[in-house]
């Protein structure tokens, strides 16, 4: 039981951080495409 609690805060957190790099790489994307107009 334990152990799977663990396992799912964990895979909680990699969903969040991977939401968070998607977020930052879309940004980086529009910016960059905004300069390249």
């Amino acid at each position: 039981m334990l152990f799977y609690f663990i396992f799912l805060k964990t895979d909680i957190i990699h969903n969040i951080s991977r939401k968070k790099k998607t977020l930052i790489c879309s940004n980086y994307v529009k910016r960059h495409y905004i300069f390249s107009l």
